[in-house]
């Protein structure tokens, strides 16, 4: 009881710490400028279902690189900030451990970039035409998967932190997430021998987040993927989280501050 109590005081610290962030207000005007051009599309009329079917696609995909880019800008600074500027110092001597610490900024910084997608994404599917037939259950699935993705995010980016500086922890990051999937199936296929062997060795120790980003399934209108398919996913997701914070609690536990 005493830990869950702490986790959620350490947690109410990162709300705080977002709400004084400008990148929140960032994140505020990409969805009024959305909504505002969503209203004029459909005051002024489309007639092509192709064209509210992009809409559709382009409100859900802002509202996805939204969630995970706070979500990384947020939890990469985390640790880094506390030991810069020693608030972590009197945080500890409470006595809070530092696994719950660690868990705590870990869940803030996931419900954070989960709400933004969340909030983001229920404004999109409004706004947006709807011209064409989706499936609902692809769509509660897309709404399952993502949260999954926004929390790999904040624990891989928590890890990162504990191991390069914070500049380096975000630009490997987004690199990673925009484009590691790519960047790891070409380094296979050219051929680069010993040098290509360990890049795929390391590729399969990081997650491939374009599995979890379901949305232009879903606005494609293809129904939804198996039960079986759904659960590997999760699991994929999940297995990732535990390991990675793991790795960051034994890490940090050893870290002298």
């Amino acid at each position: 009881m005493k830990n869950f109590e702490q986790t959620v005081l350490i947690a109410r610290a990162v709300f705080i710490e977002l709400a004084r962030k400008r990148a929140l207000y960032v994140v505020a005007l990409l969805a009024a400028l959305f909504v505002a051009g969503a209203i004029i599309a459909r005051v002024v009329g489309i007639e092509n279902p192709a064209t509210g079917t992009f809409l559709l696609n382009l409100g859900l995909s802002l509202a996805y690189w939204c969630a995970h880019i706070l979500t990384l800008i947020l939890a990469a600074g985390q640790l880094p900030n506390e030991i810069e500027n020693r608030t972590l110092y009197p945080l500890l001597a409470k006595p809070v451990s530092r696994g719950t610490v660690l868990f705590g900024k870990w869940l803030a910084c996931s419900l954070a970039g989960t709400g933004v997608f969340l909030a983001l994404g229920l404004i999109a599917w409004i706004a947006a035409p709807k011209m064409e037939t989706f499936s609902a259950a692809m769509f509660a699935q897309t709404l399952l998967a993502i949260p999954l993705s926004v929390a790999l995010v904040a624990a891989l980016a928590i890890l990162f932190s504990l191991i390069w500086t914070k500049g380096v922890s975000l630009v490997l990051l987004a690199i990673l997430l925009a484009a590691g999937d790519k960047i790891f199936a070409l380094a296979t296929r050219a051929k680069l021998g010993l040098l290509g062997d360990w890049i795929a060795a390391f590729g399969k120790l990081l997650p491939d987040f374009s599995k979890l980003n379901l949305i232009t399934r879903y606005t494609d209108g293809i129904g939804p993927i198996s039960f079986f398919q759904e659960s590997g996913l999760l699991l994929y997701a999940a297995t990732f989280i535990a390991a990675y914070l793991l790795i960051a609690d034994r890490i940090f536990s050893r870290r002298s501050l």
